[in-house]
């Protein structure tokens, strides 16, 4: 699951732990479903491309992605490029680990770029000891257990040969901190490599290209300033550096799936339900 949704999700007992600071650099949360054997009716929420990876790990009804249901018990679902649609069904008990962009490349040694929008099995790729996590944080009477049991096996499968490069992490710097507002020839400038140098070294270690992850960032502006209410259409198309309204109205639904005008009646309808 991803950290952005569009309302509390308490219904679910949908729970979300910080990283020790051992793990802190690399992952982003911890996160926890449980209806407690409650069967849901089919709710369905909107999870927003941020530049993570995730690791799921299911004990009960299947989850479905974009209307495609994941029979898999455990998964990893890949960076993601456009808003995604979760479907949870019935009784619901599952935990997710969530990492930040690049973190997923420490751990992992099958190419990121190869899963982008795609959920895998875990069983198809080499993961080590994947199973017996799998057991071990279902057998953990209290979050804190299972957090610890996650957090010893993700020190057992991080390879501290590989290291993120410098180039990598300083476009991350440069995109978060413009909002992925500039465009990618200002990054080439500031790194003084090829925009074809940046765009293979961020693909490797993030699996997307550092133009999807700022378009990525963008939106993520994009929609808080929407949810404020204070902005204008025309306020937020020159903020967000587009050329006029009807590319960014363009992007936004290609990315989001609505316009800026249904997601922010979206936005305000669930604040008047809650």
């Amino acid at each position: 699951m991803h950290p952005s949704t569009e309302k509390d999700l308490t219904h679910i007992g949908f729970t979300r732990i910080e990283p020790s600071k051992e793990h802190a650099e690399l992952i982003e949360n911890y996160w926890f479903i449980n209806t407690n054997n409650h069967k849901s009716t089919g709710i369905y929420e909107h999870l927003h491309a941020d530049g993570g990876h995730g690791i799921i790990l299911n004990y009960e009804h299947s989850l479905s992605f974009n209307g495609i249901h994941i029979s898999a018990n455990s998964f990893f679902d890949g960076t993601n490029t456009a808003s995604q649609k979760l479907g949870l069904h019935g009784v619901l008990n599952a935990v997710g680990i969530r990492f930040k962009p690049a973190g997923a490349a420490m751990y992992f040694s099958f190419p990121l770029k190869d899963i982008k929008n795609k959920v895998i099995s875990l069983d198809d790729t080499n993961t080590p000891n994947h199973s017996e996590l799998y057991d071990k944080v279902k057998e953990a009477h209290t979050l804190g257990t299972k957090v610890s049991v996650i957090e010893h096996w993700l020190s057992q499968i991080r390879n501290n040969k590989i290291c993120i490069s410098n180039s990598v992490l300083e476009s991350l710097k440069f995109i978060n901190y413009h909002r992925g507002t500039q465009p990618i020839s200002l990054l080439e400038e500031h790194l003084g490599y090829s925009k074809r140098k940046i765009e293979r070294l961020f693909n490797e270690k993030t699996g997307m290209t550092a133009k999807e992850y700022s378009t990525n960032q963008r939106l993520e502006f994009a929609r808080q300033l929407i949810k404020s209410n204070n902005h204008s259409l025309t306020d937020i198309t020159y903020q967000l550096g587009y050329y006029d309204q009807a590319h960014f109205i363009n992007q936004f639904k290609n990315n989001i799936g609505i316009t800026p005008g249904e997601y922010l009646m979206k936005h305000l309808n669930v604040e008047i339900q809650n």
